[in-house]
């Protein structure tokens, strides 16, 4: 495991390669590509930030409570843990929602499946607020969440037996 109190005095773009080496042995895919966004999300600092900073040490660029943030991050990460429970949030079509444990990730496919639902509906002659949509084992919400948001009018109904 990297050695994070040592790692302050190196540069940003140092501390980027060992932690794309640690994810590496770890079988994260796109090592580097995640050990940037765990930085980023964990300093609170945007790529831009990072990349034009990347031979500033990482203790001169931020505070000891942040790199405490960041080696927990990179432990979560490491355990594979996805990314998207780590920042507590997903984009999904032009909207971010809460995901952690227990909430499945929307996947790009949900995303086709509500613009297909959405142009269905946009193509439909009478109004919306006569028609229902029933959403069974619904998971996370996202899709009658997407589709309510989209058309406020439809009138929405969905079920889960989760806790």
């Amino acid at each position: 495991m990297l050695c994070f109190e040592k790692m302050v005095s190196l540069s940003i773009a140092s501390c980027l390669k060992e932690m794309s080496v640690h994810f590496d042995s770890c079988s994260i895919d796109t090592p580097y590509e995640e050990a940037l966004r765990i930085m980023c999300l964990s300093l609170s600092i945007s790529i831009e930030r990072l990349i034009c900073d990347k031979k500033v040490s990482l203790g001169d660029l931020v505070t000891k409570d942040l790199v405490l943030n960041l080696e927990k991050n990179f432990k979560r990460r490491c355990e594979q843990e996805p990314f998207a429970y780590i920042k507590g949030q997903k984009a999904f079509l032009d909207h971010a929602f809460y995901v952690g444990p227990g909430v499945l990730i929307p996947r790009p496919e949900t995303e086709h499946l509500v613009e297909f639902v959405s142009d269905y509906l946009q193509k439909r002659t009478e109004s919306l607020s006569t028609c229902l949509l029933l959403e069974f084992g619904f998971g996370s919400g996202i899709i009658s969440l997407s589709l309510k948001k989209r058309f406020p009018e439809l009138q929405v109904k969905a079920w889960d037996i989760s806790q």
